[in-house]
């Protein structure tokens, strides 16, 4: 534990200290103590750096990537990610794509992989509709060729290699807060409050109005 505690960054007397006296930052770096101690096979995260300052933030990226531990992280925070994450796994209309390195990384191998997708998509539909096109043009007059046509249609859209349509942008979120009505004069009313912080030894308010 004294060996953790050092490697945590704390400093000398604070092992005896509460947890409830520190910071979420640090209370996380005592959460990964714990767990450290464990030897886990696996660490999964979820959104590790909420509640951290900037030092803390830098101080887990440079952590997780001295372990040797495979880990699974989930996390708003794209820098953060950029810093620790080897592999992305975006998650789009319920399809889960893998892709190698940090997250910026990742939005330039799905823009390429997406282009790449729709350019395909489309030439196969622009084929499609000029045989569908042959084929309404030369049904009476070529029966059978139109027919032969039809099948190589269908075989086509059953076809393994058939391109599905890419997934596109839906509609952007749109988000509208109109006024609102006005309270009366009087929205809360106290009277003889008081409050304090660590029981009666740091009064914050006293017999307020």
């Amino acid at each position: 534990v004294d060996r953790m505690i050092t490697s945590m960054g704390f400093a000398d007397g604070e092992a005896e200290m509460p947890v409830s006296t520190f910071s979420g930052g640090w209370k996380m770096r005592i959460g990964l103590a714990k767990l450290l101690r464990c030897e886990p096979d696996v660490l999964l995260l979820d959104e590790p750096t909420n509640h951290m300052d900037i030092e803390s933030v830098e101080w887990l990226e440079n952590f997780l990537r001295a372990q040797a531990i495979p880990m699974v992280i989930v996390s708003h925070d794209r820098e953060f990610l950029d810093q620790v994450a080897n592999k992305i796994v975006d998650m789009e209309q319920g399809v889960a794509t893998k892709y190698d390195g940090g997250y910026s990384r990742h939005l330039k191998l799905k823009k390429a992989r997406l282009d790449a997708w729709e350019s395909a998509y489309a030439s196969q539909e622009k084929k499609l509709a000029e045989d569908r096109a042959w084929v309404n043009r030369f049904k009476s007059k070529n029966p059978a060729g139109a027919k032969s046509r039809e099948k190589a249609i269908e075989r086509t859209m059953k076809s393994p290699d058939y391109v599905q349509k890419p997934p596109r942008a839906g509609k952007p979120f749109k988000f509208a807060f109109p006024p609102a009505p006005r309270c009366g004069d009087e929205i809360v009313s106290m009277d003889g409050v008081s409050h304090s912080y660590k029981g009666e030894h740091l009064p914050l308010l006293e017999d307020i109005e």
